[in-house]
């Protein structure tokens, strides 16, 4: 399962998100997280996770307060969006 965030983070506040974000980096079933720039403090982040039921336990698994203290650290609520990768295309 892939998913795609674009965030827009407070001034002065990316080195303090990208360290919080890390929490992702133990979950179980979590691949990765390419992070791209799109505007100053704008970012695309593109996770990889094994599948749709890995990230929905680590939604639920996450400590009290854990999403709220990364999501202090942006301008508004990010925008998500789900993909599903059907087949590769050679």
């Amino acid at each position: 399962m892939i998913t795609i965030w674009k965030v827009s983070i407070k001034e002065g506040q990316r080195d303090n998100f990208m360290e919080k974000y890390n929490l992702f980096s133990w979950a179980k079933g979590f691949l990765g997280c390419q992070f791209y720039t799109v505007w100053l403090s704008d970012l695309i982040a593109i996770e990889s996770w094994e599948s749709q039921e890995a990230h929905k336990w680590f939604a639920q698994s996450l400590p009290e307060g854990a999403m709220w203290e990364l999501f202090s650290l942006l301008e508004w609520q990010p925008e998500m969006y789900e993909c599903e990768l059907a087949k590769l295309i050679k």
